[in-house]
């Protein structure tokens, strides 16, 4: 025991001094610390070479990369800084194309796009209720649907009370005529008007019976509005009572579109809000809106909040029923922390973006993220104000970081320098299993078939294969399974609805995502015994691109017409089988 023990001591003193040595070997002069220059008594760790867009290959020698012929560049041997960061030559980060974004404080700007239907507004809805008993003799607004506008007449009715209030008022009219100055009769003239006015008369109606030298058989009765009849209750010669609604009328100048809010988009919603809303009924018509009222409950069934929404509809091209399809966007009134949402790397299990610290210096950073906009996502922790993210190529720089980590254990063992052969590139990830494989490769295969043939016409690939697949990989994969499926989903969305040519270029993207994919996780010997990885260096003016195939025939998928055998055999992939 004592022995164990006396040993566990000499190996735990020997590691420290061990990492000590290795600290102050490969130390630089800093301005911070003002240490002395480093000792030469340690051997320099063996020198590797890497390709900047493909950073899993690894060589002990200069030379190009075997995947996209580039000169491959020196690792440098500071490796990983202490907090994870990376370190690259500024000419290959301006190689890998990374842009970057200062995190910001502002408010956040939400869109979210639901479904919703046209309804008409109820305050714009008027009942014509009688007020009197009688009978109608005359039906103008004889049919649901019909326009009607505002003092246009209804129906003419007849009715012996109104008959006799009529009578009354041009009596009284009368005796006030003949007595110029009774302040009586004035009065009594005032409180005939009053109860025809009641009865539902317009003023202008009770004007002209008034000149009258008797009551009429018949009195109509006017549209209080413009609209349309939305029910009709009664027919001609129909009896009708005190009370009785005989017609329902409706403006349509102004409607509401009811959109159907998800449980996590209700939050995104505020009233004021702005809203466009679109129907299929007026292709390219947008109508704008704000959103007036949000319902305090949730349809059990749907999961859904009601949105009303707003809309002019002077034209009256809206109708109530049409389906519509709206975007809401709220911008909020609390500053927040805000970065691009193009600068978030998700695993699936956690956030992390990418902080430039200079000269090359890169720094990965672990984010706890809230509400995510349209182009923003609210940063809750893990970066400050004034920060510098990367906001483009920091797919390249996470699977440097995790390369360098690599290197950096790996030198760590000079018995064991790391290399690759330059005829097959280190793969730098072990095996892994990602769901879907061969749903994915089958659907880029038939894709690359397409447009490895001769063109015939415009007509563009179908891309929904791939991208369910793709989809269904990422919905089931974790960790670096997840990361490989949703850059096949990712650059694969670039071909969904573009031209054909587009398509062509978003097609690189696609091969390169597929490759990396193929590469960690082959596909089974039931979608092909060996896949071959082509290179053409004259495609897109001699950029040069891959792609892979299933055939030894070369089928170049870049060119319509012309050109289709231009490319090489660089690698053979075999099955998992």
């Amino acid at each position: 025991m004592r022995n164990s023990l006396i040993v566990v001591l000499i190996l735990a003193v020997s590691i420290a001094l061990g990492a000590i040595l290795q600290r102050t070997a490969g130390r630089p002069i800093a301005a911070k610390q003002h240490t002395a220059a480093a000792p030469t008594s340690r051997p320099a760790a063996k020198q590797l070479w890497t390709c900047s867009m493909h950073p899993q290959v690894i060589q002990d020698h200069p030379g190009t990369c075997p995947i996209c012929r580039m000169e491959l560049t020196p690792v440098k041997q500071t490796g990983s800084g202490a907090n994870g960061a990376v370190e690259i030559d500024p000419t290959v980060v301006q190689n890998m194309g990374v842009r970057t974004a200062v995190v910001t404080e502002g408010v956040l700007q939400q869109t979210i796009r639901v479904a919703g239907y046209v309804q008409e507004q109820e305050p714009l809805h008027r009942d014509i209720n009688l007020r009197v008993n009688g009978w109608i003799e005359k039906l103008y607004a004889n049919v649901d649907g019909m326009m009607v506008e505002k003092g246009q007449k209804l129906f003419d009715l007849y009715s012996p009370e109104l008959a006799v209030a009529v009578d009354e008022l041009i009596a009284v009219r009368r005796q006030a005529g003949a007595s110029a100055g009774d302040t009586s009769a004035q009065s009594f003239l005032e409180s005939s008007r009053r109860k025809l006015q009641q009865f539902g008369l317009t003023p202008e109606q009770i004007e002209e019976l008034s000149k009258l030298e008797k009551a009429p058989l018949t009195i109509s009765i006017l549209s209080p509005m413009n609209g349309h009849v939305t029910e009709k209750m009664v027919y001609e010669g129909a009896s009708v009572k005190a009370g009785d609604l005989v017609l329902r009328l409706a403006d349509r100048h102004a409607m509401w579109i009811d959109a159907q809010v998800y449980e996590q988009q209700y939050g995104a919603v505020n009233i004021g809000a702005n809203a466009t809303v679109r129907v299929v009924a007026e292709p390219g018509r947008v109508y704008e809106g704000q959103v007036i009222f949000i319902h305090p409950h949730l349809d059990p069934a749907t999961r859904t909040a009601l949105a009303r929404i707003e809309v002019d509809n002077t034209d009256h091209l809206l109708r109530q029923g049409m389906y519509a399809s709206v975007e809401i966007t709220n911008s909020g009134t609390k500053p927040m922390k805000l970065i691009p949402r193009e600068s978030v790397i998700d695993t699936g299990r956690r956030q992390v973006a990418f902080v430039s610290l200079g000269q090359g210096k890169f720094e990965p950073r672990k984010l706890k993220l809230g509400a995510a906009g349209q182009d923003s996502v609210q940063v809750l922790d893990g970066l400050e104000i004034g920060d510098t993210v990367v906001t483009s190529g920091q797919f390249l720089l996470d699977s440097e970081s995790r390369l360098r980590e690599a290197i950096s254990k790996r030198q760590a063992d000079l018995a064991m320098p790391m290399a690759a052969p330059a005829t097959e590139p280190a793969n730098p990830q072990a095996k892994i299993k990602v769901p879907h494989t061969d749903e994915i490769v089958s659907a880029y295969l038939e894709i690359q078939k397409q447009l490895g043939a001769i063109q015939k016409n415009d007509q563009p690939v179908e891309i929904a294969p791939l991208l369910d697949s793709a989809a269904m990989a990422t919905m089931h994969a974790e960790g670096d399974a997840k990361t490989l499926a949703a850059a096949v989903a990712k650059s694969a969305e670039a071909m969904k609805g573009k031209p054909l040519p587009e398509q062509r270029e978003a097609f690189v993207g696609v091969s390169q995502a597929t490759l990396a994919l193929v590469r960690a996780s082959p596909p089974s010997s039931k979608v092909a015994k060996t896949l071959f990885v082509i290179h053409c260096p004259m495609a897109f003016h001699d950029k040069g691109a891959d792609w892979i195939q299933a055939t030894e025939e070369v089928a170049n998928p870049y060119y319509a017409k012309q050109m289709k055998a231009c490319g090489s055999i660089e690698q053979r992939i075999s099955s998992a089988e």
